[in-house]
């Protein structure tokens, strides 16, 4: 998997399993915490996210914009 290509699955089972994550995507990408911190600042669209995901902050709206529509959850009303 090339870095800035994960979609929301492979976000989602890296939080389910931290553990059984590939370990050359640990080494392209700094962990994000599965905490409320981490969740709020993605709420916030913290610029200091770029860094722990490898972006631009230029790509930051766009990432988090298509981390939503790729949420399979997101229709669940």
């Amino acid at each position: 998997m090339e870095k800035g290509k994960l979609t929301i699955d492979d976000l989602l089972n890296a939080l389910k399993d931290p553990k059984n994550v590939d370990p050359s995507l640990k080494k392209e990408f700094k962990s994000l915490l599965n905490n409320s911190e981490t969740w709020e600042r993605i709420g916030k669209r913290d610029g200091s996210l770029c860094e722990d995901l490898g972006i631009d902050k230029s790509e930051l709206t766009q990432a988090i914009q298509d981390w939503i529509d790729e949420n399979p959850y997101s229709a669940i009303s």
